[in-house]
């Protein structure tokens, strides 16, 4: 089973490779964090320590990354995110794991989570201050689901998103029209295999099963918090303000697919000094040659440019709660 590392937000120049960025920044005097996607964090457990399994699930792999230097482990959004009975034991399999296979680890009270915090079932387990953060990329991806379920071209869908993206929320979120861009696609006509199975990971990671009320909401917030590991700062700092590059390990091909469909650009930074803007990268030439995708470029450049306006957090919380309660009752009568 393979495990993708890739930095998130990147330069198109950074370096690609996690054990060789990790000798670079500890050779610096710097540290990378690597956060654990959910699906790395649940293998600890299924492998126990049978190097047979320990191989076949990618940990392996895993601890010759960890033996390198300067790097900081940060798994705990993935055990937020796991299902409460699963909580204790996979955690302890995880600290087995690191005594046993990455003894050079070198962990830190600081680095890692402790499992006595509450596991997240839905947005609103998140502390209050990420919710407000969170809020309007939660609300996209309850309009995502919602647009899923509807009939027509994928371009209308497309652009009915994005319509209902800037009439709620008052702007244009480029990564989550990005995302819908290859959620909506119809894979069917597409004639290159590895493109067509490219977009289909990607669809099948940011299109969760939302087919009851549990999974629904569940599919919203695990789909809120891929974008939110995609706009992790390219700066972090870890204690005595050492500058570190932030990298993911997943499971999910179609995460990082999509990771490797933009870069950021140096030249636009925000007051915060964080990259504001980010380019388009085309790993295949359908990308710049079928209809669909220059006609979604069109419609991003059209809505990119449309001005934004401000929604308070007092908006924002009951239009999620209105979005929830809807997409709870359409379910409800599709049921019946």
């Amino acid at each position: 089973m393979a495990t993708y590392y890739f930095k998130p937000v990147r330069r198109f120049y950074d370096e690609f490779d996690i054990a060789t960025s990790a000798r670079a920044a500890a050779f610096g005097g710097k540290r990378i964090n690597l956060c654990l996607d959910l699906n790395v964090a649940a293998r600890f457990n299924q492998a126990g320590s049978d190097q047979a399994k320990l191989k076949d699930l990618g940990l392996l792999e895993l601890a010759a990354v960890l033996a390198n230097p300067g790097i900081i482990l940060n798994p705990g959004l993935a055990f937020r995110e796991m299902e409460e009975r699963l909580v204790e034991k996979d955690w302890r399999a995880f600290n087995e794991y690191l005594t046993t296979f990455a003894p050079e680890y070198d962990d830190t009270p600081d680095a890692t989570w402790d499992p006595t915090g509450s596991p997240m079932k839905s947005f609103w387990d998140l502390p209050e201050t990420a919710q407000a953060v969170h809020l309007p990329y939660y609300i996209s991806q309850l309009l995502l689901i919602s647009w899923r379920k509807t009939d027509g071209t994928p371009l209308r869908r497309l652009e009915g998103y994005l319509s209902d993206m800037r009439r709620y929320l008052g702007q244009f979120q480029p990564l989550e029209a990005r995302i819908a861009q290859f959620v909506f696609y119809d894979r069917e006509r597409a004639h290159n295999g590895d493109w067509k199975a490219f977009c289909g990971e990607i669809r099948t990671n940011f299109s969760k099963p939302a087919g009851s009320p549990r999974t629904l909401l569940k599919a919203a917030l695990n789909q809120m918090l891929d974008t939110y590991l995609l706009r992790a700062a390219q700066s972090m700092h870890y204690r005595e303000k050492l500058e570190a590059d932030f990298w993911i390990a997943t499971q999910d091909a179609g995460l990082a697919n999509f990771a490797a469909t933009f870069c950021y650009d140096e030249e636009h930074l925000s007051p915060s000094g964080q990259f504001s803007v980010f380019e388009r990268l085309v790993p295949f030439p359908e990308m710049e040659t079928e209809q669909y995708w220059i006609e979604a470029e069109n419609l991003f450049d059209a809505y990119s440019t449309k001005e934004n306006w401000q929604i308070s957090d007092e908006e924002l919380e009951s239009l999620a709660k209105e979005t929830e309660v809807r997409l709870l009752k359409e379910m409800g009568r599709t049921e019946t």
